[in-house]
C-alpha cells in the first residue's frame, strides 16, 4: 500500500463506520516507514491540557525521563538502555502506539478533506504529546 491507497483506504473505512478502526492494511501501513513519525524537541513542559488530555494520538507525562535520557545524554538514569533510550526507541513506541486499534476518525480531517499521513512527537521536558504532522498531510482521491 502506498501513501494514496493509505489516504483512500482511510475515507472509505471512514464513510462506512466513522469510530470504527482501520483494517489490517491499514494498519500495515502504519506500521512501515511509509508512514512518517518525526520528533521535534521542545524544551518546555507537557501543557496542563496536554498531560491531562493529550491528543487522539496520544501523550505520555514521564516527568522527564525520556527527555533526561534521550536529548540530556544521561546514562546512570533507569530508563537509559531498556528499549526507550533513543529517539528511534519513542518512534517505534509510537509507531506501536497508533497502530494497535486505529481508528479512521483519527486520520481523516473531513473538514480539510485530508488524510493524516504522518505525525510529529513534540518532546518536551516533562514528556511527550502526538499530533498530525501537517507536511503529510493527503488529498484523497475518492
Amino acid at each position: 500500500m502506498d501513501r494514496q491507497e493509505f489516504a483512500d483506504h482511510v475515507v472509505t473505512r471512514y464513510n462506512q463506520d466513522p469510530n470504527g478502526q482501520l483494517a489490517e492494511v491499514g494498519r500495515k501501513f502504519l506500521q512501515s516507514d511509509k508512514f512518517s513519525i518525526r520528533i521535534v524537541e521542545k524544551d518546555i513542559d507537557l501543557s496542563r491540557f496536554e498531560s491531562i488530555f493529550g491528543t487522539p494520538f496520544g501523550a505520555s507525562q514521564d516527568y522527564g525521563r525520556r527527555w533526561d535520557v534521550i536529548v540530556e545524554g544521561e546514562t546512570d538514569n533507569q530508563w537509559a538502555n531498556k528499549g526507550n533510550s533513543s529517539k528511534d526507541d519513542l518512534i517505534e513506541e509510537v509507531r506501536n502506539r497508533i497502530s494497535s486499534h486505529p481508528r479512521q476518525i483519527d486520520f481523516y480531517l473531513k473538514d480539510e478533506n485530508m488524510v493524516v499521513g504522518g505525525l510529529v512527537v513534540d518532546l518536551k521536558k516533562t514528556g511527550y504529546v502526538i499530533h498530525p504532522d501537517e507536511e503529510e498531510l493527503i488529498e484523497p482521491t475518492i
